[in-house]
């Protein structure tokens, strides 16, 4: 019981705290955008996901998956 609640309550207030906090006000302050591959992504964007990925990284395989996986949930 409490590894799932502890999972959901980690997973919802993290993704409120960088997506829903952290992105939106960078975006609202950085009006730059990056073009990635077809994709136009807001600097914002870019600094949360890095922001998220050294939070959770233990070495830099995660940090790349991190980062890339990040990015692409950032955007959408």
């Amino acid at each position: 019981m409490s590894l799932r609640y502890n999972g959901i309550l980690v997973g919802v207030s993290e993704g409120f705290l960088f997506r829903g906090q952290v992105q939106t006000g960078l975006n609202s302050s950085q009006k730059t955008t990056l073009m990635i591959g077809r994709a136009d992504i807001r600097l914002g964007t870019i600094l949360a996901t890095v922001a998220l990925a050294v939070f959770h990284s233990r070495n830099i395989f995660t940090l790349q998956f991190t980062l890339t996986f990040g990015t692409l949930v950032g955007h959408f």
